[in-house]
């Protein structure tokens, strides 16, 4: 049952992740949106960046969606919270087509709204790891539950090619649709506690539930905030964490622009993308295995190792772009957002294994760095890439490769495999050595 509460939470993430950011694939296809300094005939818009701003407008609706999802789940739970959230971001993105070559500010408040609901995947990837998973099996699970972000090219990209130019409504249609089946399988399948599910056995509750303490399992969740926000660990931690997502957030949201300037034709660039995503889950997949059973070494050594793979291996990728030709530039960005997905062994495990039953907030705030990412990216290119010249993405990429360097620092630092000192009261025992006292 563990397994299928994975399955079904990442396809539901990653469906509200995709209605969040089909606009950015079909806007390429929209006849009246401009292309570059031509702006078509009858068009609401002015300009370019007036479509880059309905970008932005997702990403600040995710922003203003954080504190009400986290206090949310805290009070309510993710089963029913996480379900409206996938039907009402199910059914914006169906309304979205109609509006946006008639009415920008209609538009806009739907974007506003797709990015609301796509902050309940923010925090529910560390409230389903804490409840769902064994401290054994954090990886997997964090690699199954965090990889939803890359369906983005593994889905979207394949639908984006086959639809012709003016059949582009369609992708949203799609993607609403998958949202919403999946949220409907979601609230019949999830429950909050594994002893809560109808379908799962006592021997697999005991599994999930081994090595943790009691006020883990019973899901005692107030997160004590001033403790929390004192703590230097969870800042170094998001502080790696943030450098991580904005260096993949902003290739992935560029990438097919890159890819332009690299002279490749539009076909080659619309294959060229899913790769990207593809060897992004294989990436965590594999990291996540290796990180649950990879025990001839500590859980911190893991840790430590799986940081030089998220930072070192992408910040040398990053210093290798600027000196090569399109082929292997495009082979650098591939291992670039390859070894990013091993930040699963990374900084994700190491709040799990620090933070325990709070995980569903430290894990919640790195997935706000997704939204920061998201309205910072193009303020970055409008800053350094604003021509989208290739002489400016190399300047960004080495830019990134320091950056990575910095981050790389801070999760050694940072990162332990021992709870920190806030996390739980100190006379509770784990549940198998209750389990062995009692008998």
């Amino acid at each position: 049952m563990r397994a299928v509460t994975l399955g079904i939470t990442f396809l539901l993430t990653g469906s509200i992740n995709n209605c969040a950011d089909v606009f950015n694939f079909a806007r390429l296809n929209i006849p009246s949106f401009p292309n570059g300094t031509h702006v078509p005939d009858g068009s609401i818009y002015e300009n370019l960046r007036d479509v880059e701003w309905l970008i932005s407008w997702m990403g600040v609706g995710s922003l203003f969606g954080i504190v009400p999802f986290a206090m949310l789940y805290q009070r309510f739970g993710a089963r029913y919270v996480l379900f409206i959230a996938g039907m009402t971001c199910s059914i914006v993105t169906a309304l979205l087509p109609s509006f946006l070559e008639t009415n920008y500010f209609v538009s806009a408040v739907l974007r506003f709204i797709q990015g609301v609901t796509f902050a309940a995947d923010f925090g529910v990837i560390g409230y389903v790891a804490s409840q769902w998973s064994s401290m054994g099996g954090l990886g997997m699970s964090l690699a199954i539950l965090s990889g939803f972000i890359a369906l983005r090219d593994v889905v979207q990209q394949p639908i984006n090619v086959l639809l012709e130019k003016d059949a582009w409504a369609w992708n949203f249609y799609v993607m609403a649709i998958l949202a919403f089946t999946f949220s409907i399988i979601w609230v019949i399948v999830y429950r909050d506690m594994p002893v809560d599910s109808p379908w799962i056995s006592e021997d697999e509750i005991l599994r999930i539930n081994e090595g943790k303490s009691l006020s883990h399992v019973e899901g005692r969740m107030a997160v004590p905030i001033r403790k929390a926000l004192g703590d230097w660990r969870m800042w170094g931690l998001w502080a790696a964490a943030f450098i991580d997502t904005f260096t993949a957030f902003f290739w992935m949201l560029y990438a097919n622009d890159f890819f332009e300037k690299l002279q490749f034709e539009k076909n080659q660039r619309a294959t060229m993308l899913i790769p990207l995503g593809v060897s992004f889950l294989v990436a965590k997949f594999i990291t996540g295995f290796l990180s649950d059973h990879a025990r001839c070494v500590s859980q911190l050594v893991r840790v430590r190792i799986s940081a030089f793979f998220c930072f070192l291996g992408p910040a040398l990728a990053s210093f290798m772009i600027p000196l090569t030709t399109s082929y292997t530039a495009y082979a650098m960005l591939l291992i670039f957002v390859c070894l990013t997905g091993t930040n699963v062994g990374g900084f994700y495990k190491a709040c799990l294994l620090m933070y325990r039953q709070y995980s569903y907030f430290v894990v919640g705030t790195l997935q706000v760095f997704k939204t920061l990412s998201l309205i910072l990216s193009p303020v970055l290119k409008s800053l350094i890439a604003s021509d989208g010249t290739l002489a400016q993405y190399n300047v960004v990429s080495f830019g990134f490769g320091v950056a990575l360097l910095i981050g790389l620092a801070l999760l050694l630092v940072s990162a332990s495999d021992e709870k920190r000192y806030w996390v739980e009261d100190e006379d509770e025992k784990p549940i198998k050595e209750k389990h062995s006292m009692a008998t």
